[in-house]
């Protein structure tokens, strides 16, 4: 088992997860502190043209990492009857990047959110 981080509070759950490719993974859902006062909500909007829209005006663009893992997803459906476990490999590549985008993403939102940055130079 590869563990990337210390399970930090409470266990409530575990759910393990075998994906098509053959990689399995553990879900931890654990109870956390209560979170201190949030001074500045902010709305959340994921849009068309942008990734997502915040109320305070700040946009974040979709992102360009899409369009390599969908050109490699489109040739391995190509060759899918020789191929399937690369195909499942492709797609698990690609949700796996678009989750750490997502994650890093939410992360730096925070970070400038906290600090009261209301765009992004």
């Amino acid at each position: 088992m590869v563990k990337h981080r210390e399970v930090r509070g409470k266990v409530k759950t575990v759910t393990v997860k075998k994906y098509k490719n053959g990689e399995w993974y553990a879900i931890i859902a654990v109870e956390m502190k209560e979170p201190k006062e949030i001074k500045n909500p902010v709305g959340v909007d994921s849009g068309l043209t942008d990734f997502i829209y915040l109320s305070n005006g700040l946009r974040v663009e979709n992102p360009k990492l899409i369009k390599k893992h969908e050109m490699r997803i489109r040739k391995a459906q190509k060759a899918l009857s020789r191929k399937k476990l690369l195909l499942a490999e492709r797609w698990q590549d690609y949700n796996n990047a678009k989750d750490d985008w997502q994650w890093n993403l939410a992360k730096d939102l925070v970070d400038i959110l906290h600090r009261g940055i209301t765009r992004l130079e």
